[in-house]
C-alpha cells in the first residue's frame, strides 16, 4: 500500500490526510491491533468536508449497538469504516471511548502541528480550522516522507490575539474555562460567538483561508453546548 493510494481514498469523502507516524509499543492503546506499524490521521480542514456531510447526512445514518452519537460522529463512523474496509486497515475514533485515544498527542507526532496558546492544535497550513475525525491503523509500514520539523508559528506571534479576544476570558495560558465558554454562547450576549464563530480562533492569523462556513460554525457551537461534558 502506498500513501498516494490512501490519500486518494480519503479525499473521495472530502477529508484530509494530516500525516502519519510509526507508533512505538507504548502508543498502541487498548483495542488497537498490536501489529500496527503505521497510524494515519485524517479529518476535516476548512469547509470542504462540511459540504459533503450536509449532502449525505440526511440519509439517517445510525450506529447500531452503541451509545447515541452526534450526527457528524455517526456520519464519520459510517464513512471512515468504509474507507478502512477498502484499504484493509483498522479505524479508530476520538469519540468512541472509553478508552479514548490520544489524538492530540498523535497529531504532534506528525510534526505538522503544535499546541497553540489556547491549547487547540494549530496546523502550519490550516491554522485552528481543522479537526481530527479518525485514525487508520495499518499492519504494514507505509512509506512516507515526514515534513521537516519547524518552530510553531505561535512563537513569532508577539501579540497572541487568541488569548485576549474571548469576551469572557475563557482562554488563558492556564487553560480553557469550558464552563465560561458554554455559559456565554448559551446566552443572548453570546449570539455573536454562537452564530459567527469563536472570537479567539478567528483572531488567529494562520489559516484564514480555511475558516469554517457560518452554517458549519453554528452547527459545531450548538453541538458543543448540547454535548457539554467536563470529566
Amino acid at each position: 500500500m502506498k500513501l498516494i493510494e490512501i490519500t486518494s481514498v480519503i479525499e473521495q469523502s472530502q477529508m484530509v490526510l494530516f500525516g502519519a507516524f510509526y507508533p512505538i509499543d507504548a502508543e498502541l492503546v487498548e483495542d488497537i491491533n498490536k501489529k500496527t506499524k503505521t497510524i494515519v490521521l485524517i479529518g476535516n480542514a476548512g469547509p470542504k468536508m462540511w459540504t459533503n456531510f450536509v449532502k449525505l447526512s440526511s440519509k439517517g445514518i445510525t450506529r447500531a449497538g452503541s451509545k447515541k452519537l452526534g450526527l457528524m460522529d455517526q456520519w464519520t463512523y459510517e464513512v471512515v469504516n468504509k474507507m478502512a474496509e477498502k484499504l484493509g486497515c483498522q479505524a479508530v475514533y476520538p469519540f468512541s471511548g472509553p478508552p479514548y485515544y490520544p489524538f492530540q498527542k498523535w497529531a504532534l507526532r506528525t510534526t505538522d502541528v503544535w499546541e497553540s496558546p489556547i491549547a487547540l492544535s494549530i496546523h502550519k497550513k490550516f491554522g485552528l480550522w481543522h479537526a481530527y475525525r479518525a485514525a487508520l491503523c495499518f499492519s504494514e509500514k507505509i512509506d512516507f516522507t515526514a515534513p521537516k520539523k519547524r518552530d510553531s508559528p505561535c512563537i513569532a506571534c508577539e501579540k497572541k490575539p487568541c488569548l485576549t479576544s474571548c469576551p469572557v476570558g475563557a482562554f488563558s495560558e492556564q487553560g480553557f474555562d469550558a464552563f465560561a465558554c458554554r455559559n456565554h454562547i448559551s446566552s443572548k450576549k453570546g449570539s455573536q460567538c454562537c452564530n459567527g464563530g469563536c472570537l479567539a480562533r478567528l483572531a488567529c492569523p494562520i489559516g484564514v483561508n480555511y475558516v469554517y462556513s457560518k452554517p458549519q460554525i453554528k452547527f459545531h457551537m450548538k453541538e458543543f453546548v448540547k454535548n457539554f461534558q467536563v470529566c
